[in-house]
């Protein structure tokens, strides 16, 4: 306890600046976590990548955005440990 997790997430490189789904739409990644500044810089950095990323720091508007169109998002990246997200609600 008392230590922070460190992941690296590696993505593939090409020509294109725009990664097309299997769907023919851009890749929507929805991104949570409770820090707001880790929020800004995913959106940042997934951005200059070609992706599309919603970032939320509030676990309840998250779940809200991802209950009303489940189907726009390819990706959802969480932060497993939010302080105030009881019973792990938001891996629903």
């Amino acid at each position: 306890m008392g230590k922070g997790t460190e992941f690296s997430i590696y993505f593939p490189t090409s020509g294109s600046r725009r990664r097309e789904s299997s769907t023919g739409n851009a890749r929507t990644i929805l991104f949570l976590d409770d820090d707001a500044g880790l929020v800004l810089f995913a959106r940042w950095a997934l951005n200059r990548s070609g992706y599309d990323v919603i970032g939320y720091s509030n676990a309840d508007e998250a779940l809200g955005a991802f209950a009303a169109a489940p189907r726009l998002y390819d990706v959802v990246v969480t932060d497993l440990t939010m302080p105030e997200v009881e019973d792990r609600k938001s891996v629903v």
